[in-house]
Formats: C-alpha cells, structure tokens, sequence
C-alpha cells in the first residue's frame, strides 16, 4: 500500500478474462429419421372433398411434408417434425411445413450429413419476431455498414436488409441464410472473426446482435462487437439483465429496456435489451 509502484505492472492492472473454449456439438439423428427427411417432398393443393375424388393441384411455394405422414410411427413423426421445425419450419395442418425459404437443399444437405447443429451448446434460440422488430427500430436507420454477429437463421438479420455482413458459426445456418438471399455470409466463429477484422478498416456503423449467453460469451461478443463499431456508430443487444446492469465500455452511452418473459418464450432468464452508442 506504501509502495504501489513496487509490483509490477502485470500485477497491478486487472487481467482480461480469458475466453473459455466451447465445443459447439451436434445432433446426431438416428437411421429412421434420416431415411424420412430423404422421402420429405413438395405439399400440394388439394382439389375435391376429404373421402371423395381429391386430386392434387399447384405445388404450394416453400412448403413440405413427409411422404407418408399417417402411416408413419407417431414417435417417428415427431422427431422428424423436430427436424423440420429446427430447420425454420412452421407446422401446419395435415403435417405439412411452411419455410420462408426453399427447404428442399437444405434437407438434403441434413439427410447427406446426418445432423443438425446442437441448440444449446450453439445457443440457438431465435429473437421472436416482435422483439426483433423492435429492436431494429431501435438500432434506426444507420447510414452505413450493418452487422449481424450471431446470424443463426436471419431472425434479426430481416431487418437489417440482404446486403449486411451476417456472421454464423454453423454452416447449415450459413446455408439457410443464403437460401433466403443474404448476399455477405460468412461462416466463422465471430470473436475469431472480430480478432482479423479489427485489423482491416472495415468498421460498422449499426450492429444488432443476440449473443449466446451462457460461459460469460455475451460479454466477449459486445467487447468484440465494439471494436468493430465505427465513429458514431450504434449496438442494440439481446442480453441477460445482469449483463446488461453490469457491463461497461469506456467512450461508450448505454441504455437498458426491461424485457418481459412474455415477449421471449422459453427463456428462463430475465432479458434486457442494451443499447451502446459511441460517444
């Protein structure tokens, strides 16, 4: 306490803490399952009554279902119909599925490999469509580059347009992302990504972000975001509320907006929406 200056410097500053590796696994799925997506098939319009002469109109744009939905094991059905829906699929009647993009390569590209990405070591848990919205009115209109760090299937990225940078780390997403016609995809873990970008002149003026939250990351991705942001440039976050009391960047404003359980589904955490503007 005397002598101060006689610890070294090392000792005297606070460490960064380092960034825990995470093994991003995946869902292996079983024989069956893949021998149904390799059936899944286009969904018609149906021409007549149920029980009379029906006939098959108009292929229905982006919609799928397996090949024979109510002979198939329930239990089997169901795990099929996880698949699809974790693809981006919404479950309709008749076990039919509607996409907002054309599934059909990327099923094959799961019935080839055997997997899909595993959702909670990726922490995939898509920003609902309300909240997304919201927050990109809050981001406003930027003049500028966009980024989308952790892109998953474009629940954000919506908003911010097809020419963004979207940054994913798994590539079936990246291959969805470009199915939906984002032009500038890039497959990459983004705190890699971030640690060889900060060293080009490539900065961005408006970043709308919903980092993975669990092993301390959220705090890595708004670290990492910031030093990508350009001079009067804006993040608006997804995060847990403590993250968002808590965290702090010098030269940085900060605004936090409470969100209520209601408006995110299945999320046990309490979440804030944080705002970071360069000063």
């Amino acid at each position: 306490m005397l002598y101060p200056r006689a610890i070294p410097s090392q000792f005297r500053t606070k460490q960064k803490k380092k960034i825990k590796h995470v093994n991003l696994s995946n869902t292996l799925l079983n024989h069956d399952v893949i021998n149904e997506l390799g059936q899944i098939q286009p969904a018609y319009e149906m021409k007549g009554k149920p029980g009379f002469n029906l006939s098959r109109g108009n292929k229905i744009e982006n919609r799928v279902t397996p090949r024979y939905p109510f002979s198939m094991d329930k239990h089997l059905l169901a795990k099929v119909s996880d698949v699809l829906i974790a693809i981006g699929g919404i479950a309709l009647e008749n076990h039919e599925f509607q996409f907002d993009y054309d599934p059909m390569p990327i099923i094959e590209q799961v019935y080839f490999e055997g997997r899909i990405p595993d959702k909670y070591s990726h922490q995939f848990y898509p920003t609902p469509a309300p909240l997304a919205k919201r927050m990109a009115d809050l981001l406003g209109n930027v003049q500028g580059l966009l980024l989308e760090p952790e892109a998953g299937q474009g629940a954000l990225a919506e908003y911010l347009g097809k020419d963004a940078t979207l940054v994913e780390v798994s590539s079936l997403h990246c291959e969805i992302l470009k199915q939906k016609g984002f032009k500038n995809v890039i497959c990459d873990d983004f705190i890699k990504w971030a640690h060889k970008t900060v060293k080009t002149n490539t900065r961005f003026a408006g970043i709308l972000m919903n980092p993975p939250f669990s092993e301390g990351r959220a705090v890595h991705h708004l670290d990492a975001a910031i030093s990508l942001l350009a001079d009067k440039g804006k993040i608006v976050g997804l995060v847990t509320l403590p993250v968002a009391n808590n965290y702090y960047a010098e030269g940085m404003s900060k605004q936090i907006t409470p969100v209520a359980q209601k408006e995110f589904k299945g999320v046990s955490v309490d979440l804030a929406i944080i705002e970071l503007s360069k000063l």
